[in-house]
Order: C-alpha cells, then structure tokens, then sequence
C-alpha cells in the first residue's frame, strides 16, 4: 500500500511561511518609516556607530543654536558700539566747531543730548535683561537719566551699576568666545570728558562768545576725545572679529552636520527601491506558500485507496 506521508511537509511550509510574513512586515515597515530598523536592538552591528554619530549631530546642532543666537548679539552689538562711537566722534567734533568759532552758546544742549543718547544706548534691554551690565542683567548699567546726574556724581565711575563678569558662550569644542561688553569699560573715559566739561560749564558757563579760558579749555579737550572716540572704534573691531569668528565656526558646523546627517542615513535610511523590489518578492513567497499549504492540506489518502 502506497503511503503518503504530508505532516512534515506541512510543518515546512508553515515554517516557510511564518518566515515570509514576518519578512513582509519588516518590509511594509522600512517603506512605511523610511528606516532600516525601528530599534537599535535591530541593528546590532551598527548601534554603536549610529549612536556616537548621532551624538555628535546633536552637539553639532547646539553649538549651531548657540553661534546663531550669539551672532544675533553681535550684530545687535555692533549697532550700538558704532553709536556709541559715532556719539564720541560728535562730542570731538561739537568741542572742534565751538573752538572754531568761539561760540559756545548751544554746547552744553550738544553735550546733554549725546550724554542720553550714549546712557540710552548702554541700557538697552533684550528680554528684559540689560546687555551692558555684566552678568547683572536686571539693573540698569547706568544710573542716570540727565547730565545733572553727571555732574552730581563724584566721579563718571559712580553712574556705572554693571559687574565685572563679562558672558561667554562656547561654539565649538575648542573656542569660548567673552562677547559681552561692560558699559563702564566702554563709556567712562567718554563720561569723564563729559564731566569735565559739564563741571567747567558750571564754574564758567559757556555763552554766545567763548572766553580765551574757555577757548584754550575746549581745545586741551580735543586730544583727550580724540583717543576715546579711536579707542571705542577699536571696541567695534573687536566686536567684529567675534562676528567672524561666529560665523567661521557656523560654516564649521553646517559642513560637519552635511557630513554626519549623511553617514546617519547611509546607516538607518532604507532604500526604498529595494526594500519596494523584496516587499514584492516576499509577498510572492507567501502567497506561494499559502497555495501550496493549501494544496498539501487538501491531499486525503482516500485519493490514493480507490
């Protein structure tokens, strides 16, 4: 008698086909994510790499973060470093035409308002935080509001409320910029200009015509406003080479995260081409061996007895 022997074969094909459907899933997956693996449990081999990239990508992208935003305060820096300096070019050039003309009349109304534009400027607030106080950002750098304020003071020095810590940020692994500027480092020698003569107003008020005193006074003063209104350009050079040393590093950055996000896709990215070509052939397997299961299951030995 003729025996047919169908379990084993049976189990084979269930096996195959629990196999193919699971290699279906893994596929519609990859398609459906666009990723190789959903863990890194999945990729063994590769989880190491992919993580000290990744971690690397994630430092990248802050020190991007930080380089933006600290470029963002150097520029705005750069404006009111420039005003301040053009307010230290005015001041020379208002002592350099009442010399010039031994006038004097409307001096000290020159004087008071490059004294508020410079106070202005130093209390600048971003965020409610004070940009020129140090690290002490919830006080106003310079307590004043009118040149009488000035005058009162025992020195320029006393208007001054900022610390001494200037901020710092890190852009890169090896370079920590201080970007932060002091308004008494950037102001006092022109606020003691303006004292001086604020204080000689006083004792000798300037009118329509200067006295020789007055005169030979202002023009002692030329030199000194000169070297403050240099030194404040030298103050916006430097404020510019911290700008482009922000940028240098943000094109460091933007070059490192095309690097590191491409070796990450060549890692988890899946081929969608290919994982579409064995999503095909995998579903052909299992229909193939559903059919053939089917087929199996259906063979009786009664087929073989008549």
């Amino acid at each position: 008698m003729t025996r047919v022997a169908s379990f084993h074969q049976s189990q084979n094909l269930m096996a195959e086909l629990m196999r193919s459907q699971a290699r279906v899933f893994v596929d519609q997956q990859q398609i459906s994510t666009g990723k190789v693996a959903q863990t890194f449990k999945d990729i063994p081999r590769d989880a190491g790499v992919l993580l000290s990239a990744k971690a690397i990508e994630l430092k990248t992208e802050q020190f991007t973060r930080a380089g933006q935003e600290l470029g963002s305060r150097l520029d705005l820096q750069n404006v009111h470093l420039e005003g301040v300096a053009s307010s230290a070019q005015q001041l020379r050039e208002v002592v350099l035409e009442a010399v010039a003309n031994e006038k004097g009349l409307s001096l000290m109304q020159e004087v008071q308002g490059l004294f508020s534009n410079v106070t202005n400027i130093l209390n600048t607030q971003v965020d409610g935080r004070h940009l020129y106080a140090g690290t002490r950002t919830d006080v106003a750098p310079v307590n004043a509001s009118d040149i009488s304020d000035l005058v009162a003071a025992t020195a320029a020095s006393d208007l001054f409320e900022n610390n001494s810590l200037k901020p710092s940020m890190m852009v890169d692994d090896s370079l920590n910029i201080e970007y932060g500027v002091l308004a008494s480092d950037l102001a006092t020698d022109l606020f003691d200009a303006m004292k001086r003569i604020a204080d000689f107003d006083n004792a000798t008020p300037f009118g329509t015509d200067l006295t020789t005193a007055q005169r030979d006074y202002l023009q002692s003063e030329v030199g000194n406003l000169a070297q403050i209104a240099e030194d404040m350009t030298a103050q916006v050079s430097a404020n510019g080479l911290n700008s482009h040393l922000v940028e240098r590093s943000l094109e460091r950055h933007a070059a490192t995260e095309v690097q590191i996000k491409t070796f990450i896709a060549d890692i988890e990215d899946v081929d969608l081409a290919e994982a579409i070509t064995r999503l095909n052939s995998d579903q052909t397997a299992v229909e193939a061996a559903t059919r053939v299961l089917g087929t199996l299951n259906n063979f009786s030995l009664m087929d073989f007895l008549r």
